[in-house]
């Protein structure tokens, strides 16, 4: 990749693949007008890389749909494409193209944004690079999970956010989402296998238990007056068909589609790049309620990570912070720590998740006395998620 040294490059154009090769750089003449205009302005007379981040940054916490939106989605493609061509390298037997590894972090870069903080010291870019790993790390171990697991055993690990970010990727509308939500949550009260060895090849319910989901639907059917007659009418063969097609959905939301940035699309009767309808889209009603929940548990908890994370790990084992050291400060994978330490590989995997486990019990403590929070699953993984961040952050500094 030939990276960019014109700073009015960084924030206006985008990587282009040529048979999953960096095949160059296109330009997104809107976007480089403005990046021109504003340096023209008498109080940006100089200017650099940092200063236009921070700036087009701040504007987005404003104005999340702005055009800054597009100058950081520009900005991060370099990082994107580093990390995913780390990734693609370091797993060659998998069976994802560069472009498919740089398509997902594409696609999560405002959660990189949602959970920067500039005055951590860190710069966006270089935040950015540690960001996608993560989320690269996370997307890998999730469809792990999906690609051995029955349709029955993956409805049973999906969250309800996860099973709403599906449903509106495949374009559903708000009632039918609701729905088919409150489905897969009587779905999950009352199939609860006992027998741990049948989780990942859980098999369809036996008729009895469909009675009991239909008729538990039923009951909570009455707190959801907005729904339709309709999705009272169900029987188990509709009630099966429905959830069937929540589980393929939600591998192909974990299987997004590489899609350039310049392809044309239809909106309203105009043809457009889909370029151009990014910084007009809006979340749904249910997703910025969702956001705003989880925005508001993240506020509270980045303001006292760095005292309570920092105090645990003062108290943990030497043995454990060797690991995270390892792991986080040094970049190394667990092979590469076994074969530096000596330990097995299945003992670094455990001391890293004792540590980690300790951390988040430590954290999660602290919010349960000192924060109005319901804990609940979903919150569990965002929360976790934010340790993830601060940790590789942390020992990147170190």
């Amino acid at each position: 990749m030939k990276p960019r040294s014109d700073l009015f490059d960084l924030f206006s154009t985008f990587i282009q693949f040529s048979e999953d090769k960096f095949g160059g750089w296109l330009t997104d003449l809107r976007l480089r007008k403005n990046v021109e205009r504003i340096s023209q302005q008498e109080e940006f007379k100089s200017i650099n890389e940092e200063f236009l981040a921070l700036y087009f940054y701040r504007q987005w916490l404003h104005h999340p749909n702005s055009l800054a939106k597009n100058h950081l989605l520009a900005y991060l493609q370099e990082p994107c494409y580093l990390t995913a061509l780390n990734v693609f390298r370091r797993f060659p037997h998998l069976p994802y193209t560069l472009s498919d590894y740089f398509q997902i972090c594409l696609a999560n870069y405002e959660e990189i944004l949602r959970y920067y903080r500039p005055n951590q010291g860190t710069s966006l870019a270089n935040f950015a690079k540690l960001g996608f790993r993560t989320i690269l790390n996370n997307s890998l171990r999730q469809k792990a999970a999906a690609d051995i697991c029955t349709d029955w055993a993956l409805l049973r690990k999906t969250s309800r956010k996860r099973l709403i970010a599906s449903l509106q990727e495949a374009g559903l509308d708000f009632f039918t989402i609701q729905q088919y939500c409150l489905l897969l949550s009587c779905f999950q009260k009352v199939y609860t296998p006992s027998e741990k060895k049948t989780s990942q090849k859980l098999n369809s319910p036996p008729p009895s238990v469909w009675e009991k989901i239909i008729t538990a639907y039923q009951q909570q059917l009455k707190n959801y007056p907005q729904l339709s007659d309709n999705a009272s009418q169900i029987s188990p063969g509709k009630c099966a068909k429905i959830l069937k097609n929540c589980a393929q959905l939600i591998r192909q939301y974990l299987y997004p589609k590489t899609v350039s940035l310049n392809a044309t699309i239809n909106s309203q009767g105009e043809s457009k790049e889909l370029l151009e309808t990014i910084a007009s889209e809006k979340s749904s009603p249910l997703q910025q309620i969702i956001e705003t929940e989880e925005a508001g548990i993240r506020e509270k908890v980045s303001k006292n990570m760095q005292e309570i994370v920092t105090q645990t790990l003062r108290q943990l084992p030497c043995e454990l912070l060797q690991i995270l050291e390892l792991y986080y400060r040094d970049n190394l994978t667990q092979k590469s720590i076994e074969q530096q330490t000596g330990m097995r590989q299945y003992n670094i995997s455990r001391k890293l998740a004792k540590a980690r486990e300790i951390l988040l019990k430590n954290l999660m403590a602290w919010i349960r006395d000192n924060l109005d929070i319901h804990i609940t699953l979903d919150n569990v993984k965002d929360i976790n998620l934010i340790l993830e961040e601060w940790l590789i952050d942390y020992y990147s500094r170190k």
